[in-house]
């Protein structure tokens, strides 16, 4: 298959993958869903296309990244079915999650219940658990990067490993650029020092703000002013937005967005039990 043109992929077969609908846009990639012929499942498809002028060293991390994560087997990770690569592109083989983004969901209704808004972070909370304990550091927590499996279920899955910290793999990075995104940014990674666990928990931390307050911690006119608030302003108490949201509760939202490192949740486990009292009922993750 030649490089693929976006106009022209649905309806059309990448090798067994019957490509049915474009799901979203993200940077040089292309998210859709498929059929996979072999097994009969809707999957996800991300397509990334490049050339050997266009962020080379970013692609092929990417795609080492890719193969790294697909032994992960958790029920809060997106699981990866597949890796391919082509003529000018390259993808990626998931699990398909009928139930959106929490981005999604956000924008239909914000702010989440408290127990709903919980229940999703301890999910997520312990998913980067698994992840931390192998040495890797998602290093882009985010809304749109948070799948419910289908729609109205309470189980959250966590995907998009494309700049995550691998062992043994070099990082992603564009020269003069900060990889990641501002608004879920921590302090250490917005001044382009060194990431470990505790920079997933703290942009866990500006998820669970957001999904609670209805708004990030942070806002600003540009990225850079965002990445300057990351590291020198203090967010609004998050009650200031919804006094519904008890004490101890925004005091736990407060840790997990901690300046320094050391004054976090010392692990992701750590901060999703402390949530647990205010969680709704978990979803069963034994079948």
């Amino acid at each position: 298959m030649s490089s693929p043109s976006w106009t022209q992929l649905v309806g059309s077969r990448l090798d067994q993958y019957d490509i049915k609908a474009q799901l979203s846009t993200c940077g040089i990639s292309r998210v859709y869903l498929a059929q996979d012929s072999a097994s009969g499942r809707e999957v996800t498809i991300k397509i990334t296309v490049f050339d050997p002028g266009d962020h080379p060293h970013f692609v092929a991390t990417s795609l080492r990244n890719w193969e790294a994560v697909r032994h992960l087997r958790h029920p809060n990770i997106v699981a990866v079915h597949d890796i391919g690569e082509g003529d000018g592109f390259a993808y990626l083989v998931t699990q398909y999650a009928s139930g959106g983004t929490l981005r999604h969901l956000l924008r239909e209704k914000s702010p989440l219940p408290v127990p709903d808004a919980t229940c999703y972070t301890v999910q997520i909370a312990y998913a980067l658990q698994y992840l931390h304990e192998q040495g890797i550091v998602h290093c882009d927590v985010k809304p749109a990067n948070i799948f419910l499996e289908r729609p109205g279920s309470s189980l959250a899955l966590l995907a998009d490993f494309g700049i995550a910290r691998i062992p043994g793999a070099q990082a992603v990075t564009w020269s003069g650029s900060v990889i990641g995104t501002p608004c879920y940014m921590s302090p250490e990674c917005a001044m382009g020092h060194d990431r470990d666990g505790r920079s997933d928990i703290y942009s866990l931390g500006c998820v669970l703000y957001e999904a609670l307050a209805g708004r990030l911690p942070f806002v600003g006119v540009s990225p850079i002013s965002v990445l300057y608030q990351q590291v020198h302003a203090r967010p609004t108490d998050i009650r200031d937005f919804n006094p519904a949201i008890p004490a101890e509760l925004a005091q736990i939202v407060e840790k997990a967005l901690a300046k320094r490192p050391d004054e976090r949740f010392a692990t992701a486990e750590a901060f999703g039990r402390a949530l647990l009292p205010f969680a709704g009922k978990l979803p069963d993750l034994t079948n």
